[in-house]
Formats: C-alpha cells, structure tokens, sequence
C-alpha cells in the first residue's frame, strides 16, 4: 500500500491528472486490503461464536476486546514515530504482525467439525451450498432478525466511521497538525474503548444486551454531535 502514495513527488501533490498511476494504485491496494479484511473479519467473528457459549460470550468478547484496544493504542502511539522514520515501517511491520496471526490461526486454532442446521441436526451447512441451505431452514422471524442486524450493523459502521474520519481530518485540515499527531486521536479513542470493555460486559449480564446497546448508542450520538461543534485539541480529547 506505501508504495502508491510513496512515488508521488512533494511537488505534484494534489495534481491528480499528473498522478493517476500512483492513485490508482493506493486506492487499487487499499480495497484489496479492505477486502481481505472483510473476509477474515468475518472468519474470525463466526469462529469466536462457534466456540463461545452464548451465556457467557460478552464477557469473552469483553477480554479479547481489552487485548484488541490494548494493540490499538499501542499502534497509534508508536506508528507515528515509525511513520517518522519512513512511512512504510507501520504498514509493513502490521503486515508482519497479521502474518504471524495467520499461522497461530494455521497451527494452534481448532475449529468446530460437523456443523449442522435443522431439526434433525443432519443438514450440512458447510461451504458454498451451506449458505443457501442453511438460509431456507431459518424461519421468517430467524431471517427478519438477521435483516435487522445487518441494517443496524451497517448504519453503526457508518457512524463510526464517519466519526473517526471527521476526527483525523479535522486536526490535519483545520488545526494544523501533521499525520504522525493526527494519529495519536485514534489512540486516545481507543482508550475509552479499552477503559470500559472489561465492565461493559458485567453489566450486559445485569440490564441485558439490547438495553446496553441502547444506552451506549444515545451516548454515542451525543459525543458525535458534541464533536462537531468542538473548536479545540483538547476538548476534542476529551470526546473522543
């Protein structure tokens, strides 16, 4: 991914009919990133859920998401004194460390054999065909639910993102910062993230999932409209 936006010259920045080449490559390397990311995304969240029981899966999910925030604060405030240094090092040493991922999930993980679906417990749900057949043996409420949660998902992201994009944007456009700062936001994002992962899967078990996912959202709505409105570094902290 560097090696796009690396071959622009200081001089041709912002000339885009004079750096199509190097466009198109960030953004062509960029979606294979997003795309792949997507796919093992989704890989790892089915296997957590196939090998966490439901009781007791927000308080897992609690624990590896304090190990998740704990390497996003960790990225955040140190990638920029690679980025320094030359601004391949956090791509390329992220890439080493998803590398290492991948053979811990090749060597150590074992996945559950034999998933079935229906009420016989013999429909095979694996691989391509397993999606359709395991589709058609979802009842309407089972398949209106799922609508739901992928609508909901789907809007969550988009908010989030657009937030964290406001965020970053903002410091390097508005106030003057460079990258390598712009950077260190996201950390302090994600140390409210890591702050509360631990309790927040406590009280799910006390007031319920739905009422948690409620109250968390209004919350979020109110910072994200707090941000919009802040006109300084550290009150913009302070929000995210």
């Amino acid at each position: 991914l560097p090696l796009g936006f690396l071959s622009i010259p200081a001089e041709k920045s912002g000339q885009f009919n004079a750096l199509i080449l190097p466009v198109v490559l960030s953004v062509g390397f960029a979606f294979l990133m997003i795309l792949s990311w997507s796919v093992a995304l989704n890989a790892e969240s089915g296997l957590r859920y196939s090998i966490i029981p439901s009781a007791v899966r927000t308080q897992v999910f609690s624990y590896s998401a304090v190990f998740g925030g704990l390497a996003f604060v960790f990225t955040f405030t140190t990638s920029n004194l690679f980025y320094k240094i030359h601004p391949g090092f956090p791509f390329w040493i992220g890439s080493g460390f998803l590398l290492v991922t991948a053979l811990c999930y090749a060597f150590f993980i074992k996945e559950p054999e034999g998933v079935t679906l229906g009420a016989d417990g013999k429909e095979d749900v694996a691989g391509l065909k397993g999606i359709t057949a395991g589709w058609n043996l979802l009842s309407h409420e089972q398949k209106k639910n799922i609508g739901i949660i992928a609508s909901t998902k789907f809007l969550i992201w988009f908010g989030v993102a657009g937030l964290e994009t406001f965020a970053s944007s903002y410091v390097v456009n508005s106030l003057g910062l460079d990258e390598a700062k712009a950077g260190m936001l996201i950390a302090i994002y994600f140390l409210g993230y890591l702050l509360f992962a631990i309790p927040a899967g406590y009280i799910s078990a006390k007031i319920g999932r739905k009422t948690m996912l409620k109250i968390a959202c209004a919350a979020f709505v109110v910072a994200g409209l707090t941000q919009f409105a802040t006109q300084s570094l550290s009150m913009l902290y302070f929000v995210l």
